[in-house]
């Protein structure tokens, strides 16, 4: 078990060595892997020091709630200014 533990960090950093910073989908493409597996992988590596993590995004659902929560938010403050509005007349 720990042979086959050993080839699989030496690919992902033999792969991160060679094709420079990959998202963890394009890793786990090139390696062989489950996204879920290389994720696992790669947290092993960063608590050892031997991989850092340099971007964190939102998913796409998350991106989509946060642009929703966004237009909601403009619109009432849009409404908030409009009642001020009608305060000073």
């Amino acid at each position: 078990m720990s042979n086959w533990w050993s080839k699989t960090d030496r690919a992902i950093l033999a792969c991160l060595r060679d094709s420079g910073p990959l998202s963890l989908q394009d890793l786990s493409h090139r390696v062989g892997l489950t996204e879920a597996e290389v994720t696992v992988f790669v947290g092993m590596l960063v608590r050892e020091g031997r991989v850092r993590i340099g971007l964190v995004e939102l998913c796409s659902q998350e991106m989509a709630r946060a642009s929703l929560e966004s237009v909601q938010a403009e619109r009432v403050t849009a409404t908030e200014e409009n009642l001020h509005e009608g305060d000073s007349r």
